[in-house]
């Protein structure tokens, strides 16, 4: 999740880019990709957006608090929404 925050997702991402941020942390095989994609709609971190488009995710950030709590993280969400904002 924070390979994912920090590259600016904070609502919704494309599997593509969960798939390079398990590529990233834990290796290319595909059963990892599986099973890592997996574990984290099971656990919460992540929900489809639709049934209909199973390509698309929405991130639940209430799910990694630990991760809000850190600096580097709090200051890139603080970013990006002052970008949206101005």
């Amino acid at each position: 999740m924070t390979y994912l925050i920090k590259k600016g997702f904070t609502q919704e991402v494309h599997v593509r880019e969960i798939e390079e941020a398990i590529t990233y942390v834990r290796g290319p095989d595909k059963r990892t990709l599986d099973n890592w994609k997996r574990a984290l709609l099971k656990l919460g971190f992540l929900r489809l957006k639709s049934f209909e488009n199973k390509l698309v995710y929405r991130m639940d950030l209430s799910r990694t608090p630990e991760l809000l709590s850190n600096e580097e993280i709090s200051q890139a969400l603080e970013d990006m929404k002052q970008k949206k904002l101005g």
